[in-house]
């Protein structure tokens, strides 16, 4: 994924100078699954779509009210549009470039670039964030780390890079998860307190009565 960080603009410039010759358009309320090559996807009005298994996507273009699960596979950029909604919890992502009011919500990804645009908003579930200079780090909900570029874009979807520090820009917001080890430890606790409730149900009274729940 270092390779992919280093080349990130060449990838998203040859995207937008290039045409693919293999495009999937999906339309109507119409769901796909998609496990396999695919150089361009477009979906429109409420379609779904689904990338599975080792889906290898070049350009998914999401548009209206579409929906993306993104639970594997490796796509170089997917640009929302309009009121599209994504939920990533999987794969391997180079650029996601937001814009217009679509939605994003990210629970897992090897991802490169999150460019935010318009009136977009991304979700980033995971826990131990730190942003400073455009870069965002953390934790994801299973403990794996991750670090990438989150930043605002132009009106052409291009990122804009500051040097030195930097606020995150306002529409990412971040969701607190907690790690692996804090809800091992929880489900430890719960069966001693529930010990301990009975136990305290089950102590004589002042006048000598035993209460059993």
């Amino acid at each position: 994924m270092k390779t992919k960080s280093i080349f990130a603009g060449l990838v998203l410039a040859s995207a937008l100078a290039s045409g693919g010759s293999q495009a999937t358009t999906i339309t109507g309320n119409a769901v796909q699954s998609i496990s396999g090559i695919a150089s361009n996807v477009y979906a429109y009005d409420q379609a779904t779509v689904n990338l599975i298994g080792v889906a290898d996507v070049g350009r998914l273009f999401m548009h209206q009210q579409s929906s993306l699960n993104f639970l594997a596979g490796d796509v170089s950029w997917i640009h929302m549009y309009d009121s599209s909604e994504a939920k990533i919890s999987g794969g391997e992502l180079s650029w996601l470039l937001m814009s217009d009011s679509s939605t994003a919500n990210i629970y897992k990804s090897d991802i490169s670039w999150l460019v935010m645009g318009g009136d977009s908003i991304a979700h980033i579930y995971g826990s131990n964030f730190s942003y400073f200079g455009g870069h965002l780090s953390g934790n994801w909900g299973d403990g794996t780390p991750f670090s990438y570029w989150a930043v605002t874009g132009n009106a052409q979807g291009m990122p804009l890079l500051t040097i030195g520090p930097s606020p995150m820009p306002a529409n990412i917001v971040l969701h607190a998860v907690p790690v692996p080890a804090t809800l091992y430890l929880i489900g430890l606790a719960l069966p001693i307190l529930a010990w301990v409730r009975r136990d305290l149900r089950a102590k004589p009274t002042p006048c000598g009565l035993v209460v059993k729940s």
